[in-house]
């Protein structure tokens, strides 16, 4: 989808590939049999999940990171916000379907007085609608309802940002991943 290519930052075990887990693949299938969420749907929330554990394991390496890939903190922050943006849109939007806005906006965006977190939350805000005429939950194909969803993510104002490019390219093998398992 994404034109570049990220294989010099994304090879495999590399810090800012995220894994992929059987636990994981299995929560997926547990959401989609129990009728919970759709399938794309559901890798989003598990990927969610698991992307802000990836991130938790990254901050506590950031000497090393920093020192091997000569990254500042706006380079991993751009990282982050390309990696949690996507799934974190997906599942909102579902929420926002069967929830209170409010409360979904609480829960997926919520205030901080970090101005990572704050302006996740300004983005996401502005997002939603825009998700919401995107984001096609009638196909059983996960990438038929997530392609469009990363390929809007990709033509932000903010997408001229490399590390936001690499976390959005990470963030979508990651999902082709486990839409394949599906």
């Amino acid at each position: 989808m994404l034109d570049q290519n990220y294989d010099s930052v994304l090879y495999q075990n590399s810090p800012f590939v995220p894994p992929v887990t059987i636990q994981s693949a299995f929560n997926i299938q547990r959401f989609v049999q129990s009728n919970d969420y759709p399938p794309s749907v559901a890798i989003a929330k598990e990927l969610r999940d698991l992307f802000g554990e990836h991130l938790q394991f990254l901050e506590s390496q950031m000497d090393w990171i920093v020192e091997k890939f000569n990254v500042s903190q706006q380079d991993m922050d751009d990282y982050y916000f390309g990696l949690l943006v996507p799934v974190t849109l997906m599942i909102a939007t579902h929420m926002a379907r069967h929830n209170r806005l409010e409360n979904v906006l609480n829960l997926y965006f919520p205030l901080s007085e970090d101005p990572f977190f704050d302006n996740l939350r300004s983005y996401g805000c502005d997002q939603l609608y825009r998700v919401e005429e995107l984001l096609s939950l009638e196909t059983a194909e996960p990438m038929s309802s997530a392609g469009p969803i990363y390929a809007h993510c990709q033509l932000e104002v903010f997408a001229f940002s490399y590390w936001y490019q690499v976390g959005l390219e990470a963030g979508l093998r990651t999902f082709q991943q486990y839409a394949r398992l599906h």
